[in-house]
C-alpha cells in the first residue's frame, strides 16, 4: 500500500476540517423558525438586513448583528431579514441572551431540565444554560417543570429575564412611575428596575403618565432596543410618579380663555393650544358661561 509524508496528510486533512467546521457551526445554531442562523462564524461578517432601513431601531438592531447575538434569516444568498415586529419566542430568548453572555461554556445536562425541550432542540443548551444559571425556571406543571419555547415573551417576563441576566441587582423602587404596574404586579420590581435603567420608560400617555403595558408581548425590535440599552447604557430613567391627568370631564378641542362654552359644557375643564388648563364657570351676573383659567 502506497503511504504519504506526514506533512502531506496533516496538510489535507487541515484543509478539509476547514472545510466541514464552518457549515456544523452554521448547522447548530440554526434558527427555530426559518433558516436563520444567529451565531456568526469568525470569518463570516455581519449581515446587512434588507428590512430594517429607517426602522426607529436600526441602529440597535445593527448593534445586535455586529455583536454575534443574531443573524436573521437569510432568505436569499447573501440577502437577510431580521423580520423586525415579529414577536421573539422564549427559545430565541434564550438564545440571545446565551449568546450576549459570549456563549459560555457549561456541563451542559443529558437529561432536560423541562419536560417540553427535548436534549436535540435546536436551543437546548441555551435553554439549559438560562436554567441552569436560575434566569428561567420555566411553569411547574404536574408532570414536570415546562419552558415553553415557542411562547412569545410578556414584557412583564422580558424584565424578569433581564433583571436575573444581570444577577438580579438590588436598587430603590420606590413609587411606580407607571399607572399600570403596581406593588400586585406580578413582577413590578423588575419591571421598575428597568425603568431606572432607562432600558424600558414604557409610553408616555399624557399628563406626566407612563404606561408599561407589562402584558404585551415584545416585539424583535424591541428585543434589539432593551438589549442595546442594557449593555451600552439606556436612556433617561424613569423614576418617581409625575401623573397628574386632569380633572373630567374633559373636552377634546383646544379651547380659548374667556370664549363662551355653552351651558352644556358647565364644569367641564380644557387645555389652550399652549396647554393651560381651563374650566367653563358661569360668575354671578353673567348670562353665560366662560372659560377661565382653573
Amino acid at each position: 500500500m502506497r503511504t504519504f509524508p506526514r506533512s502531506l496528510v496533516l496538510a489535507i486533512a487541515a484543509v478539509v476540517l476547514g472545510m466541514l467546521l464552518p457549515t456544523a457551526a452554521l448547522a447548530a445554531s440554526a434558527d427555530v423558525r426559518g433558516t436563520s442562523v444567529i451565531a456568526p462564524a469568525v470569518d463570516n461578517p455581519a449581515p446587512i438586513f434588507t428590512d430594517t432601513n429607517g426602522h426607529v431601531f436600526e441602529n440597535e438592531i445593527a448593534w445586535l448583528a455586529s455583536a454575534g447575538v443574531t443573524r436573521g434569516w437569510e432568505v436569499s444568498p447573501g440577502m437577510y431579514e431580521f423580520r423586525p415586529q415579529a414577536q421573539i419566542l422564549r427559545g430565541e430568548m434564550a438564545a440571545f441572551l446565551y449568546r450576549l453572555s459570549g456563549s459560555p461554556n457549561f456541563d451542559v445536562p443529558t437529561t432536560s431540565p423541562f419536560i417540553d425541550v427535548s436534549t436535540d432542540f435546536v436551543f437546548y443548551r441555551e435553554i439549559a444554560w438560562l436554567a441552569e444559571q436560575g434566569i428561567s425556571a420555566g411553569w411547574s406543571t404536574p408532570a414536570g417543570a415546562e419552558f415553553r419555547p415557542f411562547l412569545s415573551t410578556s414584557r412583564d417576563v422580558m424584565a424578569r429575564f433581564l433583571h436575573r441576566f444581570q444577577l438580579s441587582p438590588a436598587f430603590d423602587a420606590g413609587v411606580s412611575p407607571f399607572r399600570d404596574v403596581t406593588g400586585s404586579t406580578v413582577f413590578a420590581t423588575e419591571i421598575l428596575w428597568l425603568a431606572s435603567e432607562g432600558i424600558s420608560t414604557g409610553w408616555n400617555v399624557g399628563y406626566g403618565c407612563y404606561e408599561y403595558r407589562p402584558y404585551q408581548n415584545v416585539t424583535r425590535s424591541e428585543m434589539a432596543a432593551f438589549l442595546y440599552r442594557m449593555e451600552n447604557g439606556g436612556t433617561t430613567p424613569l423614576v418617581g410618579n409625575t401623573c397628574a391627568p386632569p380633572p373630567s370631564p374633559l373636552v377634546s378641542d383646544h379651547v380659548t380663555s374667556g370664549a363662551f362654552c355653552g351651558q352644556a359644557r358647565l364644569g367641564w375643564y380644557g387645555y389652550t393650544v399652549t396647554g393651560v388648563l381651563m374650566r367653563c364657570t358661569q360668575l354671578p351676573g353673567e348670562t353665560q358661561p366662560r372659560w377661565r383659567q382653573a
